[in-house]
């Protein structure tokens, strides 16, 4: 079984490398990384494409935002599903690439696991997720 490495309010996050078909190596010093989250409690199947429907629709109304040049831009992750038909009931888990954002100045470093927004008052810095 997969050991999660976060949780939120209502899914577990797993950390997940997956390798292109388009990339020609095998190498997984080339995969991408993700996140792979999985609702705790039993949802139907038909919600994991729900979620993604939503979160897409909100990409492209951010779009249309940006489209107006507003004094900061914001983007949406692209989501995707996937399903692990070796394991038992083949399981639905959404996916997004893994951001990892860096404060140089400060060294401190974030990990964002959601669409979120993080505000730093100490720093001044404000990131939209």
């Amino acid at each position: 079984m997969f050991q999660s490495f976060n949780r939120g309010a209502m899914r577990q996050c797993y950390r997940l490398k997956k390798l292109s078909k388009f990339c020609n190596s095998e190498d997984w010093h080339h995969a991408g990384n993700y996140v792979a989250k999985k609702y705790m409690e039993s949802v139907d199947r038909s919600v994991y494409f729900e979620d993604v429907k939503l979160q897409m629709d909100a990409k492209l109304w951010g779009e249309e935002y940006n489209r107006h040049n507003p004094p900061k831009k914001i983007d949406i992750f692209q989501m995707y599903i996937i399903e692990l038909i070796d394991e038992e009931g083949s399981p639905l888990y959404h996916l997004e690439h893994f951001i990892e954002v860096s404060i140089p100045m400060r060294g401190i470093s974030l990990s964002i696991l959601n669409i979120q927004t993080i505000v730093s008052s100490e720093f001044g810095v404000e990131y939209h997720c």
